[in-house]
């Protein structure tokens, strides 16, 4: 996957411009934008971990590499609802709490 797919898929998910930049950013960084190339798991592209990885895994119901598109709709639909205040933070243009708050389970 490339860095504008990856960018168009998130914009479409409800993202703006400047976080979907941030993902990708995030993402390229951990050297992830094939979804299974770096975990058995499938959970690569959006590096989830712990708790995460099992919430992937059952909102995607199933097992293995799960698809890009689906791993973006779980963090849509996650993302809000587990770190609210994170998301109000980001979605305000404060970029940096991308990385301090998604997949580690944080609550800042």
């Amino acid at each position: 996957m490339t860095a504008p797919v990856l960018a168009l898929m998130l914009m479409t998910a409800g993202f703006g411009q400047p976080q979907a930049r941030e993902i990708v950013r995030y993402a390229y960084g951990e050297r992830r934008l094939q979804p299974c190339a770096h975990s058995r798991m499938g959970e690569g592209l959006i590096g989830v971990a712990g708790v995460m990885r099992r919430k992937l895994h059952e909102y995607a119901r199933m097992s293995g590499c799960v698809p890009a598109k689906v791993q973006i709709a779980f963090m849509a639909h996650e993302w809000p609802r587990l770190y609210p205040a994170c998301s109000r933070r980001f979605a305000a243009g404060e970029l940096r709490v991308f990385r301090l708050c998604w997949g580690k389970g944080h609550q800042r």
